[in-house]
């Protein structure tokens, strides 16, 4: 709905994880040419980009790289919120207030939601996506 396609956007995996593999995999298959792996331990990173023809990324250089990114998944362990409002008043100046899409995965959220209160950003976290699935599911019911 914020994308009329995927295709000539650039996805950023947070994570090296599993459910960030499963991700990468949704979004080549839907289209994305471009994906970018940040994690902590950068061979994990590496590996991961490799996978998938993408390009790894160091963690200390991730708020450097964030505004080559359409569309953000985050999945990491970290107990404290990695991206905040702050980080990303300058990413939306050079993006040109152009849409960014986040989706927050991580238990506790990478994300900190308020975020979603700066012009050009959405953030999805698991109880938007759990609506969504709902939502999805009362339509198919519907449907049979």
């Amino acid at each position: 709905m914020i994308f009329d396609s995927l295709t000539d956007k650039t996805v950023l995996l947070i994570g090296a994880g599993e459910m960030c593999e499963l991700a990468a995999r949704h979004f080549l298959a839907n289209g994305v040419k471009k994906i970018m792996v940040a994690n902590r331990t950068f061979e994990r990173a590496e590996r991961l980009a490799k996978m998938f023809g993408g390009t790894a990324i160091r963690f200390d250089a991730l708020l450097d790289r964030l505004h080559k990114a359409d569309i953000i998944l985050t999945s990491t362990g970290s107990p404290l919120f990695i991206i905040t409002p702050k980080d990303l008043e300058e990413v939306i100046y050079t993006r040109r207030n152009k849409p960014m899409f986040f989706i927050d995965i991580a238990v506790p959220r990478d994300i900190d939601p308020e975020v979603n209160k700066l012009d050009s950003i959405y953030l999805y976290d698991m109880d938007d996506l759990q609506q969504v699935v709902s939502a999805n599911l009362e339509n198919h019911k519907g449907e049979a």
